[in-house]
């Protein structure tokens, strides 16, 4: 049965006449509607894409659904002998603390931004999402979906035909209780909700969606798990080796269903695939760039994120569970490496293709790249201090947001310009810039439609200009 509805149930019960659509309620067409009056249940989470207590992503959905639908069915045919588990016995059911830290929802370019503290500060700068889809014609989206058993799918990670992001997994990881629930589910033949895979130009298929499962399941069957269900004796501290035949046979047989998408479907398309099938957006677009794009490029990000003058110049107020930080390290090698001469209206796209080609680039000069982000942090900080990358007056005291549109022209402005001349013309520097703040145009352009080429050209213009008047033409 298909669990996967990419539209939604209407409010009113009715069933869904989608073309394609698979969901329980459009199967279940026919059952009395009074049978079908449930309410969506959270995310059922290890069970689940890797989201959580408090997401209703549509396959978790569908899987409550198509659980609820089967207790319905089989209580009409007065079964007492239910295979599916109780959904009060799965993690993530709403009644536990969410402890994995990348199973916080942070949109990215474009969303709404995080309003929260320490680490979660909010984001200016950022646009309004845009449509990715552009003129993509409907009918030639290349998606296909594959039915494999766990045992195939861990000898296709081991042979290097799946990739799994190493860095991603070594940041975000399930606890130990939270991957052992889900090896309980497999052992319960609890359905799963389905697997996003993207082929890379290569022919190699980047996991997208589901790394934490994929990865638990691996760890376990290659005994680097040792259950944790103090609960279910028969169970507990037991690696894969330990348990019988019969259990093993049906953890390594369990069906896992794939949705393959192909290498010509466009960076922004894929993005948005992504987040239209995970209502609970367990990953935010940034993440997705770093399984897609994984390489030496990801990792100067991830690096460079971590390094002291970043967090002290950023205030430690950009999120790294959703790699918040990662994108603002991607935005300054962008506009940097490219250029905003180079940018056409999508952001996305444009961070990609930085991606793809510092992958491409030599040791020597990742390192120039990292010299120059520092040399301009050292500068910002030293001229702005706490409102650096920020929109402030000179006797403003409560810092204010940070600005990612800012950002952009303040981090790759005084990238080429030697400490000391800035330090020597800092009065005067500081001056220009509160007046370039205070020009309405300028503002206009790190506040509203930001990702519109007009913006980005205009701030960069703008921005380009005040510092030249200031400290000359660099000549790095």
């Amino acid at each position: 049965m298909g669990i996967n509805c990419l539209v939604g149930s209407r409010s009113d019960g009715s069933h869904c006449d989608s073309l394609g659509c698979h969901s329980p309620r459009s199967q279940a067409h026919g059952i009395k509607r009074s049978l079908l009056s449930f309410q969506e249940q959270p995310c059922i989470s290890s069970a689940c894409g890797d989201c959580g207590p408090g997401f209703s992503s549509p396959g978790s959905v569908a899987v409550s659904r198509q659980r609820t639908v089967v207790k319905l069915a089989l209580h009409e045919e007065g079964s007492n002998n239910m295979t599916q588990a109780d959904p009060t016995t799965l993690p993530g059911n709403g009644n536990e603390v969410r402890q994995n830290p990348d199973q916080e929802s942070e949109p990215l370019v474009g969303d709404p931004v995080d309003q929260s503290s320490d680490g979660n500060e909010a984001v200016e700068g950022l646009d309004s999402d845009l449509d990715s889809w552009g003129d993509y014609p409907l009918d030639e989206l290349l998606i296909r979906n594959e039915v494999r058993t766990i045992y195939e799918v861990i000898r296709r990670i081991d042979k290097g035909s799946y990739i799994m992001d190493p860095d991603f997994q070594r940041d975000f990881i399930w606890p130990t209780d939270k991957q052992s629930r889900l090896i309980e589910s497999v052992i319960m033949r609890i359905p799963l909700p389905v697997f996003y895979l993207a082929e890379d130009e290569q022919g190699r298929m980047i996991v997208v969606d589901g790394l934490q499962r994929l990865s638990t399941f691996r760890r376990f069957i290659k005994n680097q798990l040792k259950l944790k269900l103090p609960n279910r004796n028969s169970l507990n501290d037991n690696c894969f080796v330990d348990l019988p035949t019969k259990l093993q046979n049906r953890i390594e047989d369990c069906n896992l269903t794939f949705y393959l998408i192909d290498s010509k479907v466009p960076e922004g398309a894929q993005l948005d695939i992504f987040e239209r099938v995970n209502a609970g957006v367990p990953l935010t677009k940034q993440q997705m760039r770093n399984c897609l794009h994984m390489g030496q490029g990801t990792r100067f990000l991830r690096k460079e994120s971590k390094t002291d003058i970043f967090l002290k110049v950023t205030g430690n107020s950009l999120k790294k569970e959703t790699m918040r930080d990662r994108e603002f390290i991607n935005r300054f090698c962008a506009f940097q490496l490219l250029g905003p001469e180079y940018y056409q209206a999508d952001m996305d796209n444009f961070l990609a293709d930085c991606l793809k080609k510092m992958n491409d680039m030599e040791e020597a000069e990742l390192s120039e790249l990292s010299a120059q982000l520092h040399r301009s942090l050292e500068n910002n900080s030293m001229l702005f201090g706490k409102h650096a990358f920020r929109k402030h007056t000179p006797d403003q005291g409560k810092r204010s947001p940070i600005n990612a549109s800012l950002w952009d022209v303040m981090s790759t402005g005084l990238s080429r310009y030697a400490t000391d001349h800035v330090r020597d013309h800092a009065d005067i520097f500081r001056q220009a810039i509160y007046k370039l703040l205070a020009d309405q145009d300028f503002d206009a352009a790190i506040t509203l439609g930001t990702s519109s080429t007009k913006s980005v050209m205009l701030r960069f213009e703008k921005a380009q200009q005040t510092i030249e008047e200031v400290l000359g033409a660099h000549t790095a």
